[in-house]
């Protein structure tokens, strides 16, 4: 134990402090919780591409003479879009699981990630260091907690994941790191 209650881990060579513990096992559910939230994200690119389906389908109608049978069969084909879109996230998230895991030889890695003075992920023999000035948001789902930082990337955790400190300290220790972001309960 280093001073004031941290742990101290050897972390790719180096020992470093840290006040928090998070490890999880990536479930298919936060996976597919996450594609929902990006395409939730991108709400106002979805809609303007479903109004343009629907424009060119009343336009399609219009020089049809709005004959019924091509109504019928373009009105089809807009509700088939729709849904598609709607189980779009669904579908695209158990594909990105599937790919995690013929990755992993079929068995998915813990995933541990320690809160000191820089947030360290290790999967595998892989290490990446996110600092806190570099967190863009925070977004609290159903089953994970969403970290977006700078890059094209994101930190899930496991609220029930943590081994060191508890989940609520957790939201506390990040709002002090980061008073100017909205941290959700």
């Amino acid at each position: 134990m280093g001073a004031a209650g941290t742990r101290r881990t050897m972390c790719k060579e180096h020992a470093m402090e840290y006040q928090f513990e998070n490890i999880y096992t990536l479930s298919q559910a936060q996976m597919i919780e996450y594609y929902k939230a990006i395409y939730k994200q991108n709400t106002k690119i979805n809609i303007v591409g479903l109004a343009f389906c629907l424009i060119l389908l009343l336009y399609a109608a219009f020089i049809l003479n709005f004959d019924r049978f091509w109504l019928m069969l373009l009105s089809f084909s807009g509700a088939l879009l729709f849904v598609q879109h709607i189980k779009r996230p669904e579908k695209e998230g158990k594909r990105a699981y599937t790919q995690l895991l013929e990755y992993y030889d079929s068995s998915m890695i813990p995933t541990s990630v320690y809160f000191g003075e820089k947030i360290t992920i290790h999967n595998q023999d892989q290490t990446r260091v996110i600092e806190y000035r570099k967190i863009e948001k925070v977004v609290s789902m159903k089953y994970s907690y969403a970290i977006y930082d700078k890059k094209p990337g994101v930190l899930l955790l496991d609220p029930n994941g943590f081994t060191k400190g508890s989940f609520e300290g957790f939201k506390q220790f990040l709002r002090e790191k980061r008073p100017d972001l909205k941290i959700p309960e």
